[in-house]
């Protein structure tokens, strides 16, 4: 049974190459030995030429023997290394979402799209961050739609994959207050002046109390970012989406915690304007 394993071995390629090997490493040994007692004993002038000669000659002694090695098992390490390959793309394929996830962290941490407690909305998806990491963020829903400002009650898990491929909008990134346009729709023989100028009312009052709070704010962002903003008084523009309507654009700075509520405090009072 002895003698079957090893003529089996004897006559297998690994066999081969494992003798290949120790000769090659002991034929290596034997000249770099038999090379440094030359040099030592030769008229070199310095010492220190003598030591340059026997590291030159060791170094490559060690590429000699590195590169016969990689000549012996060339093989065998191409087997092995597709073999590598495959097994790499297997778990590239089966951790795909995870890999995007970790990139989409690595972006958003890089970039600072956000912090806790900032609005944002990613793929239609609207809502505070309560808590990030580098693989998932989570928000609370706002809503419904764009145009309403209430948490829905619904705390959402987005992968950050999103990150890659989707845009982030985030409605707080000027600070403690936003810029925020309310459209008020008309009909084109309404008295569209009169419209204009009650919208225009509600919104100064509405906000008066910090109102020089954000033109601080905006006035630091300029300064900080080099940029010409427009002023943030209130204002209110107009726009003929077809030939029958006119629509109010108001454009007002409000809290940006609070835009729900002041929306709301705007049009009611409006609505109270005679």
């Amino acid at each position: 049974m002895i003698q079957e394993i090893f003529l089996s071995l004897k006559s297998s390629v690994i066999l081969k190459d494992i003798i290949a090997t120790i000769f090659l490493i002991l034929m290596a040994l034997t000249i770099r030995f038999f090379a440094v007692r030359a040099i030592m004993k030769s008229d070199l002038s310095t010492p220190d030429l003598k030591r340059k000669w026997v590291v030159h000659l060791r170094n490559s002694a060690i590429l000699f023997t590195i590169f016969g090695i990689i000549a012996i098992w060339g093989s065998e390490l191409r087997a092995f290394a597709v073999s590598l390959i495959a097994i790499a793309a297997a778990l590239v394929i089966g951790t795909k979402e995870l890999i995007l996830c970790l990139l989409g962290g690595i972006l958003k941490a890089s970039f600072g799209h956000f912090d806790i407690g900032d609005r944002i909305e990613v793929n239609n998806i609207r809502g505070d961050v309560i808590s990030h990491n580098l693989f998932v963020t989570l928000i609370h829903e706002i809503g419904p739609g764009k145009d309403l400002h209430q948490f829905t009650g619904r705390v959402i898990t987005l992968p950050n994959s999103l990150f890659l491929s989707q845009y982030v909008v985030n409605e707080t990134s000027t600070g403690k207050y936003v810029v925020i346009i309310i459209k008020i729709p008309l009909s084109l023989q309404s008295d569209w002046q009169k419209e204009r100028e009650k919208l225009l009312t509600a919104a100064r009052e509405a906000s008066l109390p910090y109102i020089d709070d954000a033109k601080e704010q905006f006035t630091r962002i300029e300064k900080r970012e080099g940029l010409e903003l427009p002023s943030v008084d209130p204002r209110v523009s107009i726009n003929f989406p077809d030939v029958n309507r006119i629509d109010l654009i108001l454009r007002v700075p409000i809290p940006a915690k609070r835009r729900g509520r002041m929306e709301q405090q705007i049009l009611e009072r409006y609505k109270e304007l005679a």
